[in-house]
């Protein structure tokens, strides 16, 4: 019976391996404003399973990109990387409702699998990101 339980425990695992998607990416760029302090990050990333038009994109961000409690001021443009094609802007989501850099965000539009995208993160605070990763 225990032998049983394993073969089903080991089956299930690597089922969820394998239905799980990974994100590729590349090269994090910063667009500066006039006054030296960043107005964007850039960063280019593909799905190997895709994502759903309401499912979140979850970013961690080694600093918080906004001045008060309100992450919705932090905006998040996804654009194809395909044709350059900006698809939509969004705020990121209120919660976690903390002041730390982890952000939720939402396009209402399906990410295909496989294909390449580009994100801009416009922060509402003067940040220089001097260290730490940036993660999805």
């Amino acid at each position: 019976m225990n032998r049983h339980h394993n073969l089903i425990l080991l089956w299930a695992l690597l089922l969820a391996v394998a239905l799980s998607g990974q994100i590729s990416s590349w090269d994090t760029t910063i667009t500066y404003g006039y006054a030296g302090s960043p107005m964007s990050y850039n960063l280019f990333f593909k799905l190997d399973s895709g994502m759903g038009a309401t499912d979140y994109l979850h970013l961690l961000w080694p600093e918080a990109l906004h001045t008060t409690t309100d992450k919705t001021k932090v905006l998040v443009t996804l654009i194809s990387n395909e044709n350059n094609y900006q698809i939509t802007q969004v705020p990121c989501a209120a919660s976690p409702a903390d002041t730390n850099g982890e952000y939720f965000v939402s396009f209402g539009s399906a990410l295909t699998a496989g294909k390449w995208y580009q994100i801009q993160v416009y922060p509402n605070k003067a940040n220089t990101l001097t260290q730490g990763l940036i993660q999805m």
